[in-house]
């Protein structure tokens, strides 16, 4: 299958998704109910019999399944790892040049320019090291994607960064500093994108 055919089907895949998730929102199922309905709804858009993909689930309002995640390209990689669907992160990310860029509305960040950074740095470095892009990714990164969210407090920029030692691992000094996301913090990324789409998708 060519790289075109695969991508008119994962859009294909994707629009179904969105709309079986709409349907099931509108009709208003108890969330034990939902994962049955939802597959039953998703398998008839895709033409497909209830049983023939991986049973659903939803977490924080959206989707997590095999087949919203796809497989290749930078987006589906911080899919997989983040097990979120590429409909929730295009809501987060834009992939430019092979690199995922924030989009997500100034609006939804905090005003706080300490809490911010701590957002902003867990969102750049987590969607860099699941994309498989850095292994550690450099406060330099960080701290630009700051600054054009106009968040940047230059005096406390490195104090505030340690403080995310629970989520990230940290190594150097000054301009070389870099920070790689735990397992436990990817996790925590993740449910971080959940909170933040849930007004917006």
């Amino acid at each position: 299958m060519s790289e075109k055919s695969k991508d008119h089907e994962s859009a294909a895949i994707r629009a179904a998704v969105s709309s079986a998730i709409a349907d099931v929102d509108s009709i208003g199922v108890s969330a034990s109910d939902r994962p049955m309905v939802l597959e039953a709804v998703l398998a008839k858009r895709l033409g497909l019999n209830a049983g023939a993909f991986p049973a659903l689930d939803s977490s924080a309002g959206k989707l997590h399944t095999k087949i919203e995640i796809g497989e290749g390209g930078v987006m589906g990689k911080i899919a997989t790892r983040m097990k979120l669907s590429a409909d929730v992160l295009e809501l987060v990310y834009d992939i430019r040049d092979g690199q995922p860029n924030l989009v997500i509305s100034g609006k939804k960040l905090p005003s706080n320019k300490a809490q911010a950074t701590k957002l902003i740095t867990q969102l750049v470095a987590g969607s860099r090291q699941a994309a498989e892009i850095d292994e550690w990714t450099s406060v330099g990164t960080i701290r630009a994607a700051i600054t054009e969210y106009g968040r940047l407090d230059s005096s406390n920029f490195a104090a505030t960064i340690q403080q995310l030692d629970s989520v990230l691992l940290i190594r150097g000094k000054g301009l070389d500093r870099e920070v790689k996301v735990t397992k436990p913090g990817m996790e925590e990324i993740a449910a971080v994108i959940g909170n933040l789409v849930k007004d917006v998708a």
